[in-house]
């Protein structure tokens, strides 16, 4: 046995490593989400939403204000939609720095946080420091917790934290910490109270008082206190809620429960027991994702919650939320939302160590049998980190709603980003969502309205038209975003109050009433190569004249008359452009040799409509191809527009963008007068523009 001595030491020295490991995750995540954030990576809904709340309640006197959902909810407030005063306990903080950088640190040193607790519990319900190392270690590395992390910045990131340190506190029977723990973490989201309904639940069908007349009467109080505090607290959050948004919310039944038919989640139970063969329905829609959803939650920490089943009672709610639903968020990872599962994940897992500590008497516990369950136990959960892990940039699933791997801040990225530093503070600004987040520190920033629920008889145009009436900038960029600038920029062809303040790697400042040269810009530029352009007739040689090693060569015993290349097929922001092919030949005979062509297919957005007009919808925006190409304009070369052999010569087209469309730059229609080569494209912007048409097919509900 160790000496006091010795076990205090140990003691210290596991917490030394557990604090580390709090240090150096929060250290990491904060650096990779900052990095996301400066990469246009994050999102108005909702790191930037939650910004401007709090910045707009800080220095401009508007309570959590913001302005993405003001068609559904006019008071602009948060607690219109969700009663969250956690955001009043975190404003303190966010006054030191106000930006997006301190919700985003705060969020991953918060989910670090939750290790604390769990080590703490897990010692003293294992009696072992080692395994509480293990717990905290697997939390940290869990990929649903990093996924959490992820996805910009939510109240729910508190709550594993927050419910763990309420596990510890309830078994430890310290009722003012416990207490605390369960009002913050009632504090960060409504629903949370019907969380902790069944937590309660769990807690009464574990101590089963109705055989046990031992359990411990402190915790019977603790729990019916819990319960009584919750149920009010879900009633007051629903009142407050209605009191700061009044208006008939748009309905999102067709959103959110479309198999389930209900309208809200409040009616999800109404059509269970008025419609049970729904169920089914609801159950099997994307039923393999659901799955496997829940068997990587468990699975992360090796299945041990299936240890002690009852842990299930604790995850209901959540779990029947996403099961019934048709919205993959709900059920993906990389989101906020396993943030309700995660606690009891890991508490169940640690009950589920401790039985099987009893029925192996203990024997696991030493020597080589521990290492032994140790290692498997470690190394199950580390693959499914390395399999889920939004560090990996090809997991196991992919989603719409966020990009994995390490982010790079790319060269166009700060282009962009020396473009908003153009935008004076006090000036109002529309964007697209992925931009928002960096100018969300004022309070007439407004996003493209394409994830608001509309009320009845709003539409998209109409909303649209609103926001670019009353802005004085407009900040779009292509590359990023490519349905959203495209949207702006064809209302923006009917409406000439707008001008090319800036323009810098091909995304556009705008601003009202300007015209004249941009004050800054910046050209598009960029190359095609072997890499990216598609072969038809021709080989890839090596080449010693080509920068690259490489070129593109049609040899003079091909068949004529047929394509050489095509491609790249790239969306362009408006204006001038020139486009300049770097050919040689060989073997030359006189006569015709090639067709150099700028052409490009025309492309669509259209809006559905999830919903109808008269009970409210959301929109669905798709791109896609209207079938037309067309030849903007074409050269034709033949061996007298060479004077050498073996040296490459320029042919350079200009052209102008002002439709949406794919772009190719091609070399068709060769001969076999001589051997061509094809070493690259360099594709130079010469003028912005802010005059881009597209067909914008809004399909407006019955």
């Amino acid at each position: 046995m160790l000496s006091k001595e010795k076990l205090a030491k140990f003691t210290k020295k596991s917490e030394f490593i557990l604090l580390l490991e709090i240090v150096i995750y929060t250290f990491f995540f904060s650096l990779i989400t900052v990095l996301r954030y400066y990469s246009f990576q994050t999102y108005a809904y909702d790191l930037g939403n939650y910004n401007q709340a709090l910045h707009t309640t800080l220095f401009d006197g508007k309570f959590l204000y913001y302005t993405a959902d003001l068609l559904a909810n006019p008071s602009g407030s948060l607690f219109g939609v969700h009663f969250s005063p956690i955001f009043l306990v975190i404003l303190p903080l966010y006054a030191i720095y106000p930006s997006p950088v301190t919700l985003l640190v705060l969020q991953s040193f918060v989910l670090s946080l939750g290790a604390l607790p769990l080590y703490y519990l897990t010692k003293k319900e294992l009696g072992s420091e080692k395994w509480g190392i293990v717990f905290a270690t697997l939390y940290l590395l869990n990929p649903a917790l990093q996924g959490v992390n992820w996805f910009d910045f939510h109240p729910e990131a508190f709550l594993p934290a927050l419910l763990l340190f309420a596990f510890f506190f309830f078994e430890s029977n310290r009722i003012s910490g416990y207490f605390a723990s369960v009002v913050l973490a009632l504090m960060c989201l409504e629903f949370t109270s019907v969380v902790l309904l069944f937590v309660c639940l769990y807690f009464v069908v574990k101590l089963k008082p109705w055989r046990n007349r031992n359990v411990n009467s402190r915790k019977i109080q603790m729990l019916s206190l819990t319960f009584v505090l919750s149920f009010v607290w879900l009633l007051m959050s629903l009142q407050i809620i209605h009191a700061f948004n009044s208006s008939v919310l748009p309905l999102t039944g067709e959103v959110y429960w479309r198999e389930i038919g209900a309208n809200s989640l409040l009616d999800v139970p109404v059509q269970v027991i008025l419609h049970p063969t729904r169920l089914i329905s609801a159950l099997s829609f994307d039923g393999w994702q659901k799955i496997s959803y829940a068997l990587i939650l468990v699975g992360s920490v090796a299945f041990l919650p299936l240890l002690e089943p009852s842990i299930i009672i604790c995850m209901l709610p959540w779990l029947t939320v996403a099961f019934l639903s048709n919205f993959q968020p709900f059920y993906q990872f990389g989101t906020q939302y396993p943030a309700f599962i995660i606690p009891f994940v890991f508490y169940g897992a640690v009950l589920g160590i401790k039985k099987l500590k009893h029925l192996g008497n203990g024997h696991y516990w030493k020597g080589k049998k521990f290492r032994i369950v140790l290692a498997g136990f470690f190394s199950f959960s580390i693959l499914i980190f390395f399999f889920v892990t939004p560090l990996n940039n090809m997991p196991y699933q992919n989603s719409n709603y966020f990009t994995y791997g390490l982010p790079i801040v790319t060269q166009h990225d700060q282009d962009v980003l020396k473009l908003l530093q153009l935008i004076p503070q006090n000036a109002s600004v529309l964007t697209q969502s992925n931009i928002f987040p960096l100018l969300s520190g004022r309070p007439n920033a407004y996003v493209f309205p394409s994830a608001v629920f509309y009320p009845p008889n709003m539409s998209f145009s109409n909303a649209l038209d609103d926001l670019l009436g009353k802005v004085d900038f407009i900040v779009v960029d292509l590359e990023s975003d490519l349905i959203g600038a495209s949207t702006i920029l064809s209302y923006l062809s009917q409406n000439s109050q707008f001008g090319v303040y800036a323009s810098a790697g091909g995304a556009v400042l705008l601003k009202r009433d300007f015209s004249g040269a941009p004050l800054l810009f910046k050209p598009l530029e960029d190359n095609y190569d072997y890499k990216s352009l598609l072969l038809y007739n021709g080989v890839v040689v090596k080449d010693p004249d080509s920068s690259s090693g490489y070129s593109l060569m049609h040899s003079e015993s091909n068949a004529s008359g047929t394509d050489f290349w095509y491609g790249p097929y790239v969306f362009l922001p408006p204006g001038q452009y020139e486009a300049t092919f770097e050919i040689k030949i060989q073997q030359p005979t006189n006569g015709y040799l090639i067709s150099l062509d700028v052409s490009y297919f025309s492309y669509g957005i259209s809006i559905g409509y999830l919903g109808t007009k008269n009970a409210g919808y959301s929109l669905n925006f798709s791109i896609g191809a209207t079938g037309v190409k067309t030849l903007l304009i074409s050269r034709k070369l033949d061996t007298s527009d060479f004077n050498e052999t073996d040296r490459y010569y320029d042919f350079s087209l200009n052209f102008t963008v002002s439709e949406l469309g794919s772009f190719e730059f091609s070399g068709i229609d060769v001969t076999n007068n001589a051997d061509v080569f094809l070493e690259g494209i360099r594709l130079t912007q010469v003028e912005p523009s802010a005059n881009l048409t597209a067909q914008v097919r809004d399909m407006i509900p019955g």
